[in-house]
C-alpha cells in the first residue's frame, strides 16, 4: 500500500473539514485501533499530542485506560483524567451527603474533613470499577445463558478451571450456531451477540492462561485471534474487545496484528500521516469548505440521493427515489406574500432557496434518509401558542453544559416537518437574546476563566469566531422528539444545507466512518 492508497490520503480534505467533535471521534477510533493492533507506542504518542492542546484534549479513549493500567505506562494527560473523574465522583458524593444532612437536620450543612489526595491505588481501583461496568454489557450473555450465574462476573471467575473451559466451548458453539449471513454483519443483533460472546471467550481463555491451565481440545488464544481477525468491522466488535483487561493482555503484543497479517511499514506510514493531519488541524484549525452556491448544493443533494448506492439501498419493495427532489420555484410574489403573512422579512439565503425550489423532498443523509423534507412557501408557519412543548425547549445554539438556563425557542418558523423531526428558523430577536446572555457571562465575575474559554471555543466552533457569533441574525435548528430527543443548530440556512451536502456524499462504507477498521488496508 503506497501512501496514496491510505484512507487519510484519499480523504485528507474531508478529514480536515470535519467539525471538531467528528474529527475527535474519528481520531479516537484510529488511536484505539492502533492499540488493538499492538502499536501502543503510536497510541501513546498521538494521545499525548492531543492532550497537550485544550481544544483537542477531549479525545475519547477511555477504553484504553485498561491498557495503560496493564502496561503501567500512560500517555501525557490520561492519568490526570482518571484522577479528575475520581475527584468529581467524590465531590458529587459529598454534595449528596450534604443535601441529605440538610434535609434531615435542617439549615446548613457542616463542613466535612479535607478531601484526601487521589493516589495511584485510587486510580487502579477506579479502572477496575470501569471494567466491571463494561463487563455488565459484554459478559451478560455468557454469565446468564452459559454459566447461569446471577451475580457479577466474579462468580464465574470463581468456578473451577474445567467448568470455565467447558463454558468457553459452549460460547464458541453458540457463536457457530448464529446465522452466518448475519453473524459478522456491521449492524445486526446477531453480530452484536457474536461480538460479546467472542470477547467473553477470550477473557476467560486468558484467565485460564494466567492460571497455567491446559486441556486437550481447549482453543488457544491464537486461534481465537484468527476468528477476531476476520470480523473486526462486525457490530460492536471494536467496542467490546477493548473493554476487557484480559483481552488487552492478548492484544498488547500484536497477536491480532499477526493474525490479520498487517505490514508494519504500512501501519507506521499510516501513523505518520495521521500525526501530520493532527498537527495541521491543531495549527490551522478546521479547513473551510470549498464555496458552493445554493443551487449547486441542492443539485448535489439531488444527485447523491438518487445515485449513492447506500441511498438506493434504503428503498425496498420496488420503491425508488423520486426523479427529482426539486419543486417548481416560488415566485417573488409568493415569497413576498409569505413574508406579509408571517409579518417578518425572511433570511436571504432561505429566500434564495425558495426562488430555486418551492420546497424540497427528503434527501440522503449519509447513514439514513435523515434531512426532513422542506415545506413549500405556502406551508411555512410560526409555531403556535399551544405548541408549548416546542416553545419551552432551550435553544442549543452552542453546546450546553453550563450552569444556567439558555433562552427558550419561543416563536420560531417551521420550514420542514416529518413525524417527530422538525426544522425551524430562529428569528433575530431570539438569537440576540442568546448573544446577550453570552455577553453577560463573559463580562461577569461569577464564572471562572476555564468556563469562559470553553464558551469562546463553542462560539468559534459554531460561527468561526466570537465576533461572527455576535453578528448572527437568523439561525436554524433541527429537533427530533421521542426517545432520541436531540437538537442541532446551524448559524444559517445555507450552513444547514451545506452540512447535508457533506453527509449525502458519504455511505455506510465510507473510509472515515469510525467503525471502519484500517488494519485491513495495511496488509
Amino acid at each position: 500500500m503506497s501512501t496514496s492508497e491510505t484512507e487519510i490520503e484519499l480523504s485528507l480534505r474531508k478529514l480536515l473539514q470535519l467539525e471538531d467533535d467528528e474529527f475527535l471521534k474519528f481520531v479516537s477510533s484510529r488511536i484505539q485501533q492502533f492499540a488493538i493492533l499492538g502499536y501502543t507506542d503510536i497510541a501513546i504518542n498521538l494521545i499525548s499530542r492531543l492532550n497537550a492542546h485544550s481544544k483537542y484534549c477531549e479525545v475519547e479513549v477511555q477504553h484504553l485506560w485498561l491498557l495503560w493500567a496493564t502496561l503501567g505506562k500512560w500517555p501525557v494527560g490520561e492519568e490526570e483524567k482518571v484522577k479528575q473523574r475520581i475527584t468529581e465522583k467524590r465531590a458529587e458524593k459529598r454534595e449528596n451527603k450534604r443535601r441529605k444532612r440538610a434535609r434531615e437536620e435542617g439549615g446548613g450543612a457542616r463542613e466535612g474533613a479535607k478531601e484526601a489526595d487521589v493516589t495511584m491505588e485510587d486510580v487502579y481501583d477506579e479502572i477496575r470499577a470501569v471494567e466491571a461496568e463494561y463487563a455488565r454489557t459484554w459478559f451478560h450473555e455468557a454469565r446468564k445463558r452459559v454459566f447461569k450465574a446471577k451475580s457479577r462476573r466474579a462468580v464465574v471467575e470463581g468456578l473451577g478451571n474445567e467448568h470455565i473451559a467447558s463454558g468457553i466451548g459452549t460460547l464458541l458453539r453458540s457463536y457457530e450456531k448464529l446465522d452466518p449471513s448475519w453473524r459478522d454483519a456491521r449492524s445486526s443483533d446477531e453480530a452484536m451477540t457474536a461480538s460479546s460472546t467472542l470477547v467473553s471467550a477470550l477473557d476467560l481463555r486468558w484467565l485460564l492462561k494466567e492460571r497455567g491451565y491446559a486441556q486437550e481440545g481447549l482453543i488457544s488464544v491464537e486461534k481465537l485471534m484468527d476468528i477476531f481477525a476476520k470480523r473486526m468491522e462486525a457490530n460492536h466488535q471494536l467496542t467490546y474487545l477493548p473493554q476487557s483487561r484480559r483481552a488487552w493482555e492478548a492484544l498488547k503484543d500484536g497477536t491480532l496484528a499477526r493474525a490479520i497479517g498487517v505490514n508494519d511499514d504500512k501501519v507506521r506510514v499510516y501513523a505518520d500521516e495521521l500525526e501530520e493531519i493532527i498537527a495541521e488541524r491543531i495549527r490551522d484549525g478546521r479547513m473551510e469548505f470549498d464555496p458552493l452556491t445554493m443551487r449547486e448544493m441542492l443539485e448535489i443533494l439531488d444527485t447523491n440521493t438518487r445515485t449513492n448506492p447506500a441511498s438506493l439501498a434504503q428503498y425496498t419493495d420496488g420503491d425508488a427515489p423520486p426523479e427529482s427532489l426539486f419543486h417548481d420555484p416560488a415566485s417573488r410574489a409568493d415569497i413576498a406574500a409569505a413574508e406579509k403573512r408571517l409579518g417578518i422579512k425572511l433570511p436571504a439565503d432561505y429566500k434564495e432557496f425558495l426562488a430555486i425550489t418551492d420546497g424540497f423532498e427528503q434527501s440522503w443523509g449519509g447513514i439514513v434518509a435523515d434531512p426532513v423534507p422542506l415545506h413549500g412557501v405556502s406551508e411555512i408557519r410560526w409555531l403556535e401558542d399551544d405548541e408549548d412543548y416546542f416553545l419551552d425547549l432551550e435553544i442549543d445554539l452552542i453546546n450546553p453544559g453550563f450552569p444556567y438556563k439558555w433562552a427558550k425557542v419561543g416563536k420560531a418558523i417551521e420550514i420542514g416537518c416529518d413525524d417527530i423531526y422538525n426544522v425551524w428558523l430562529i428569528p433575530p430577536w431570539k438569537v440576540h437574546e442568546v448573544q446577550d446572555r453570552v455577553s453577560d457571562i463573559m463580562d461577569s465575575g461569577e464564572y471562572d476563566e476555564a468556563l469562559k474559554s470553553r464558551l469562546v471555543y463553542e462560539m468559534e466552533s459554531f460561527a468561526g469566531s466570537r465576533e461572527n457569533f455576535m453578528k448572527l441574525e437568523w439561525c436554524l435548528v433541527t429537533w427530533a422528539s421521542g426517545g432520541v430527543a436531540s437538537m442541532k443548530s446551524y448559524p444559517s440556512f445555507a450552513a444547514y444545507t451545506r452540512e447535508n451536502v457533506e453527509a449525502s456524499s458519504t455511505s455506510v462504507n465510507d473510509e472515515l466512518q469510525p467503525e471502519t477498521f484500517f488494519g485491513y488496508q495495511c496488509r
